[in-house]
């Protein structure tokens, strides 16, 4: 798998949750992305999520990249499941 590849697909599936519902804040699930990394990457997830897979982990990264680089805000900032009340800045 290639890192930033799978990077460039999270922060798509990402910033696409947050376009479709702009200005509401959304609820973003690592599972949910992590999912959209391995459909993009060509694996059939198996209804089996285990999240210490490389694509749970970098859907994480990037989220936590994105706060911390000021693209989005989020009022749960702290590696959770799933993140809460998740909007573009400005």
């Amino acid at each position: 798998m290639n890192n930033i590849v799978a990077f460039n697909i999270a922060v798509a599936e990402i910033f696409g949750q947050c376009y479709r519902e702009f200005p509401i804040r959304v609820t973003i699930s690592k599972m949910d992305v992590g999912i959209g990394i391995k459909e993009a990457m060509g694996d059939d997830p198996d209804g089996y999520f285990d999240l210490s897979e490389i694509e749970y982990q970098i859907a994480e990264e990037a989220m936590e990249w994105l706060i911390q680089a000021g693209y989005l805000w989020c009022k749960n900032p702290g590696r959770p499941i799933s993140f809460e009340g998740v909007t573009l800045t400005p």
